[in-house]
């Protein structure tokens, strides 16, 4: 494995005038001691060389797996693992215990060694589960940027905090999180060189999250976007809903529209219509509220509506983090609408 940074950098993608980002004893679970020993395997999983001085691409074209969290208990976070000859690369490692705990079972079926694991940006459901991810592959090195690392261990937005309280011990304390958070980090233009694969690092700014590293093999054209793409979840612009469609631009000229996607939240698939409805969406909520917004203010009855019109737009979407789609649906209003700089008189938010 090695992180190869002599390579020609790619240029950075955030929209002009971004601001800069905002910072703000092992761990027991409801998963039994025992099963977690099960689990751990240490014999199958041999610790990667930390450089390989020439590495080789795969000689066959590497299988991408996917496990899909079951929404009763949250979500239908999506965790996928990249299997080659040598090993699995793991992208992204579930929200709660239980799903988090399926996803590592499925994994060790490949008889594989662990090389490394990716958590694509800050958001719970992607690193909930990292602390089981480690405890059953102790020798494969953890990839983020600084910035992913940086809020996992702050819990500078409240994210961990608000987890923890609705979710209980299906959800990893702040003590567990920070006690397993990523040892490596990575930045854009970086190439990671792993099971013979290099996966070239693509960062984006502010948008959906604080940043997203979204991971491309282009030797295989296939890209794995965190949560850039959605397919049939509501997306939340969480940071920057006008950062969030410059970067769907930048995506659109870097990659060919049948480029293969794997994205945090439904199915992989082609680029090209995946990205046509997140930009749809992404523009009919931002003309929504910037209609709503006139004088400056959004109010509870206003951000409703919004709701309610997109809702009747996307009627086969799904809410996330255990939110009804209506509730993200306002929310997500809210956010954008301080976005631009209007006073909120909602009290819809997510749980």
């Amino acid at each position: 494995m090695s992180v190869a940074k002599d390579r020609p950098r790619a240029p950075r993608f955030a929209a002009p005038g971004s601001k800069a980002l905002r910072t703000g004893a092992f761990f027991k679970s409801v998963i039994p001691a025992v099963a977690l020993a099960a689990l751990a395997t240490p014999t199958l999983f041999a610790a990667p060389a930390l450089f390989d001085s020439a590495p080789a691409q795969a000689a066959t074209a590497p299988t991408v797996h996917s496990f899909a969290a079951q929404p009763k208990l949250v979500d239908t976070t999506n965790t996928h693992w990249v299997e080659t000859d040598e090993g699995v690369i793991v992208i992204d490692t579930q929200r709660v215990f239980p799903e988090a705990e399926r996803a590592v079972r499925h994994i060790q079926r490949t008889g594989k060694p662990v090389l490394g694991i990716f958590i694509t940006h800050a958001h719970t459901d992607h690193y909930g589960g990292l602390s089981l991810f480690k405890a059953a592959f102790p020798d494969a090195p953890v990839f983020a940027a600084a910035e992913t690392t940086r809020s996992m261990r702050e819990d500078s937005r409240g994210y961990n905090a608000a987890r923890k309280a609705r979710h209980g011990d299906i959800f990893p304390s702040q003590a567990v999180i920070s006690a397993n958070l990523p040892d490596r980090t990575i930045d854009d233009g970086d190439v990671v060189e792993l099971g013979g694969l290099s996966f070239e690092v693509h960062k984006m700014g502010p948008s959906e999250a604080e940043v997203t590293s979204m991971l491309y093999l282009r030797d295989h054209d296939l890209l794995f976007v965190g949560d850039l793409i959605n397919d049939g979840f509501v997306p939340a612009p969480l940071e920057s809903l006008d950062n969030w469609l410059v970067q769907l631009d930048e995506i659109e000229a870097r990659y060919a529209a049948d480029t293969t996607i794997y994205i945090g939240h439904g199915p992989h698939g082609p680029l090209g219509p995946a990205l046509a409805a997140q930009r749809a969406y992404l523009e009919d909520l931002g003309a929504a509220v910037t209609a709503a917004i006139g004088d400056g203010v959004l109010d509870g009855a206003e951000a409703e509506a919004i709701a309610f019109d997109l809702e009747a737009r996307y009627p086969y979407w799904h809410g996330v983090g255990g939110n009804a789609r209506i509730e993200v649906l306002s929310a997500v209003a809210g956010f954008v609408a301080e976005q631009r700089g209007a006073e909120v008189r909602s009290d819809a938010a997510f749980r």
